[in-house]
């Protein structure tokens, strides 16, 4: 949403800042000085203002990369993912994510959707996420597939990612996922590993 230099909202279409000073400025000399209709008009202006300034927040308010609390519980509940997972992370951290957490997590689960099965998009899929990072995909060709990840992430991202919430992964496939969690040397050798798997029915 667009602001002026007072920081109020631009409408599309009115002058700025809205509706009320808008309205109130086309009233005739003659009434101008008439105290209480002006604050009848106001009054009822006020109305239509709160409420286009309310709409002008939903944009951003709802937008995946800025909402927060409620409205990120709404989009989770459109894309069909709770905040709370269903295992227990790691160090006595909560299975109710956090709000950074949690976005990411609902990023994950959207490309998960379009994914088209081609082992080629998890690479785009996966970049867009972790942007500094590596994946190696290694299909075994027999219904297994080892994911070696080169990754600097929290343990409760490292989570979502060994309990399958991240990668998509096809039906009946068992993914073999390795994580170094210090990311990569310059090398691009591993040095050490935390281990874990994905399981076909999970």
């Amino acid at each position: 949403m667009a602001t002026n230099t007072q920081g109020l909202p631009v409408f599309i279409g009115l002058s700025t800042p809205g509706p009320l000073p808008n309205y109130i400025s086309l009233i005739s000399s003659s009434y101008r000085g008439s105290t209480n209709f002006l604050r009848w008009l106001a009054g009822n202006l006020q109305l239509y203002q709160d409420g286009i300034a309310c709409l002008n927040q939903f944009d951003q308010a709802f937008y995946l990369l800025t909402a927060v609390g409620p409205q990120l519980d709404i989009l989770g509940a459109i894309v069909g993912q709770n905040r709370t997972v269903s295992f227990q992370p790691r160090f006595g951290i909560s299975p109710m994510l956090d709000d950074t957490t949690y976005r990411l997590l609902l990023r994950a689960v959207i490309q998960r959707n379009h994914w088209d099965g081609r082992t080629v998009s998890l690479w785009t899929g996966w970049n867009s996420l972790f942007p500094s990072s590596r994946l190696l995909i290694s299909d075994h060709q027999d219904m297994s597939v080892g994911i070696a990840v080169g990754l600097t992430a929290s343990t409760i991202v490292q989570d979502l990612i060994l309990n399958g919430y991240v990668i998509p992964r096809p039906q009946g496939v068992l993914y073999q996922i390795t994580i170094q969690a210090g990311g990569w040397n310059a090398s691009g050798e591993w040095n050490t590993f935390e281990y874990g798997s994905v399981n076909p029915g999970s």
